[in-house]
């Protein structure tokens, strides 16, 4: 985004909250200074500081779901909404739809930034209490498909934007190739039904004095619980974080056992669906970064050095085709 856009959202915001009247989570508005948090490929989140309370300001850019900014608002607070009481997500405080700018308000999470090797058992719990909540307060808004459909569908359209890309033609071909195998392996008929954040990546969570707190709550889904453990267990997922040997091998079981424990399920079933869903799972992920890859305005130096990395034949060998026989 253009510093001239980001700044006019900034004073948008500003002007707007300063505007509102005094609420319990931010009792002096008038007050209100606004600043960049974090500046993701979707959204904007701004920290909202006054003399007396802090809130974070969240605005869409862009959905990678189709749906249009005040849509995606939307239904993110819904899903706040709904996960309240799992006191794992920021709390929804109020959408605002009749400014220059539409954002949602939520409340701030402080802590520090998530560690593979030392916060793998709070994580554990914090997704088993997601997986608790009803999705039900939040049926409305959430899609709820097959997740196998909707992980080869969804990673086809992302791999066709990278179709005419020379540099990534032999990726192409390979997710091509698995594609057909694991169309061939049919529909998931897992009886799970909660709710899901899809996108447990390592900047999406926070280690506080009381646990793990989850962010970005885009991606939410209705479906089985196995998304989110395969998701965050993708070799796609660790390799945008240095510390990938965390949850390899001994750590893998070690994790799955403990959010088995959290959740009160046999860790060996856990295993099983896991181990089912993870293919279709590394395919959508690996079809996202090669069209990302293909399509996107990045300047982010490590950006780019992880996604040459990941789009590669020999990565996608390694960690897709092989384990599909």
């Amino acid at each position: 985004m253009d510093r001239p856009v980001l700044d006019r959202d900034v004073v948008a915001v500003r002007d707007r909250v300063r505007s509102l009247a005094p609420q319990h989570w931010i009792p002096d508005p008038h007050l209100a200074m606004v600043s960049v948090l974090a500046h993701g490929t979707y959204h904007t989140s701004l920290l909202v500081r006054t003399r007396e309370a802090r809130v974070v300001a969240r605005l869409c850019r862009d959905s990678q779901w189709g749906l249009s900014p005040t849509e995606q608002l939307e239904r993110e607070f819904t899903v706040l909404g709904a996960l309240e009481p799992s006191r794992v997500a920021p709390m929804p405080l109020m959408l605002i739809a009749d400014a220059e700018r539409e954002f949602l308000l939520e409340s701030f999470v402080g802590g520090r930034a998530f560690d593979y090797t030392r916060d793998m058992g709070p994580l554990a719990h914090a997704i088993a209490r997601v997986h608790a909540c009803s999705p039900l307060r939040a049926s409305f808004a959430l899609p709820d498909t097959s997740p196998t459909d909707f992980l080869l569908n969804d990673g086809r359209q992302w791999a066709d934007r990278a179709r005419r890309t020379p540099r990534l033609s032999g990726v192409i071909e390979m997710l091509d190739e698995a594609e057909q195998r694991l169309r061939t392996l049919g529909t998931s008929t897992s009886s799970d039904h909660v709710l899901l954040h899809t996108d447990l990546i390592h900047t999406n969570i926070r280690r506080t004095d009381s646990g793990c707190v989850l962010l970005d709550w885009e991606g939410a889904r209705a479906g089985p619980r196995a998304w989110d453990l395969a998701y965050l267990l993708s070799p796609v997922t660790l390799m945008w974080s240095d510390q990938t040997s965390a949850l390899v091998g001994a750590g893998r079981k070690a994790f799955m056992s403990a959010y088995a424990a959290a959740a009160g399920l046999n860790a060996d079933d856990v295993e099983v669906e896991v181990d089912a869903l993870s293919p279709f799972v590394i395919f959508r992920a690996l079809a996202w970064c090669t069209g990302f890859s293909a399509t996107a305005v990045i300047t982010a130096p490590r950006v780019l050095e992880r996604l040459d990395q990941i789009c590669t034949p020999a990565f996608v060998r390694d960690h897709l085709l092989t384990g599909l026989g």
